[in-house]
């Protein structure tokens, strides 16, 4: 390591380093936040019961009741990962 020379982050790429952490933090307060709205544990509750529900229903060769709860767990998921903007 003696001919190595180590190469230092400008003082802009370290500003920019550190936006980048910021934002990463309060994306996951905003996560946080989310997270302990009650209807949102309601939600994803009800996601993990239609999941289950439709593996239930392809072991019994359903598939008509299996394509429904995945239809309807979906649905939910999709609304639950991007919510409206207000």
């Amino acid at each position: 390591m003696a001919g190595q020379r180590r190469t230092r982050r400008s003082y802009d790429e370290m500003i920019q380093a550190l936006r980048h952490k910021i934002s990463q933090l309060e994306d996951r307060k905003k996560a946080k936040a989310l997270r302990s709205d009650p209807a949102l544990k309601l939600a994803s509750k009800l996601v993990r019961s239609l999941r289950k529900a439709e593996d239930a229903f392809a072991h019994a060769k359903r598939t008509d009741l299996a394509n429904a709860a995945k239809a309807a767990y979906l649905s939910l998921e999709g609304n639950l990962r991007s919510p409206s903007k207000s």
